[in-house]
């Protein structure tokens, strides 16, 4: 059995967070990442792009 991650909802939390003390603009994948505690690879498994993870983030949040 393989281990279970949680790395995109990590990743999901601090875009959220992210975007609410800063902005869409000045906020970076690896800001993103540093924050999550997870690696670009990790990024780039579950999202194609910055666009696609806030997306993501804020119709969860709704």
């Amino acid at each position: 059995m393989g281990r279970v991650s949680d790395a995109k909802t990590r990743l999901m939390d601090a875009v959220s967070e992210l975007l609410w003390t800063g902005s869409y603009g000045s906020t970076t994948i690896d800001q993103i990442c540093e924050k999550a505690g997870v690696k670009k690879g990790s990024f780039y498994y579950f999202f194609d792009s910055k666009c696609e993870l806030a997306v993501e983030a804020l119709e969860a949040s709704w």
